[in-house]
Formats: structure tokens, C-alpha cells, sequence
């Protein structure tokens, strides 16, 4: 574990992202998108990848209907 902290510290040059493709309820949207820049936590585990195509994927087609929308988390 300690190495892979070492790998991931500021000070080295690496920088990891992952996304997370997802409908989501637009209040819930909403809410989120109020605290953009801030930190967002979940109660839950989270699948990723590093894959954007597979994150719009299960984002869907990115329309909105019955109250809910697409939406990509950029995690870095």
C-alpha cells in the first residue's frame, strides 16, 4: 500500500483519471453540480474506468426524460 501512495503523491509527475458514466436524478444533479471544485463522497463503492468511451456508455444517450439525465464524473 505504501508504494502505491509514494506512486500517487503530489510531488510525482503521474496523474491517474477515471470516469464514471451514470443516469442521475436531476435534483440529485442539481445538488452536486451547486459543489462543483468541492469534495463529492459516496456511501457506496464506485466502478470506474479509464475507458471515457465506456463511461458515456452508462452515462446513456444523454437524454433527459422522466426527470433524470446523463452525466460523466471526471475523477482525478
Amino acid at each position: 500500500m505504501q508504494i502505491d501512495c509514494d506512486r500517487l503523491s503530489p510531488h510525482n509527475a503521474f496523474m491517474l483519471t477515471l470516469y464514471r458514466g451514470l443516469r442521475m436524478h436531476l435534483h440529485q444533479f442539481e445538488e452536486i453540480r451547486k459543489n462543483k471544485g468541492n469534495l463529492v463522497s459516496a456511501n457506496s463503492f464506485l466502478s470506474t474506468t479509464s475507458d471515457y468511451v465506456a463511461a458515456c456508455f452508462f452515462a446513456g444517450d444523454g437524454n433527459v426524460d422522466q426527470d433524470h439525465v446523463s452525466v460523466i464524473f471526471e475523477i482525478t
